[in-house]
């Protein structure tokens, strides 16, 4: 890399141009190993990988344990499922925060059922949906669909599911 100060035709180089001549110089030497046989770029891609394997099993532990107390995926039918699952997730991180580690029903970490109830939130609100644009005939974008539908079946009676607390 080239540093500030470095001598360049017609004076010296600042930290600017540096830094621009060096992002330069790497997307060359990047577009020169993606035509090289067996290249594959993942760079613009999800890094499941980071996931890790505890991550992923302290969800599927307390939906595991929802599902066999209720029933499968049965937050969705939960009349007023935002406002509850918002106050479950706070009711998990303010147990956390006052020193208690486990659920003392599910046994589960407390951070495990807040994570979960996170994402519930983004199940229930539509924010899965949201990268779906597609517009239908009548030129409604998927997502004003799926709030609709949410909306439609009672399970918040009626009333627009807000988009932040």
């Amino acid at each position: 890399m080239l540093a500030e100060g470095t001598p360049v035709e017609g004076g010296f180089m600042d930290a600017g141009r540096a830094i621009e001549y060096e992002a330069e110089s790497q997307r060359r030497r990047i577009d020169e190993d993606l035509h090289k046989k067996g290249v594959k770029d993942d760079s613009t891609k999800l890094r499941y990988d980071l996931v890790l394997p505890q991550m992923e099993e302290s969800i599927a532990a307390v939906l595991t344990y929802g599902a066999n107390k209720y029933t499968d995926q049965g937050y969705r039918d939960v009349p007023n499922n935002v406002e509850r699952y918002y106050a479950a997730l706070r009711r998990h991180i303010n147990a956390w925060r006052r020193g208690e580690n486990n659920d003392a029903e599910s046994g589960l970490h407390h951070l495990a059922h807040a994570a979960t109830n996170c994402l519930i939130l983004m199940d229930v609100t539509g924010v899965y949906n949201e990268e779906e644009q597609s517009i239908d005939e009548d030129g409604n974008h998927a997502e004003q669909r799926h709030r609709e539908d949410m909306c439609s079946h009672g399970n918040n009676q009626n009333r627009p599911i807000p988009s932040r607390f």
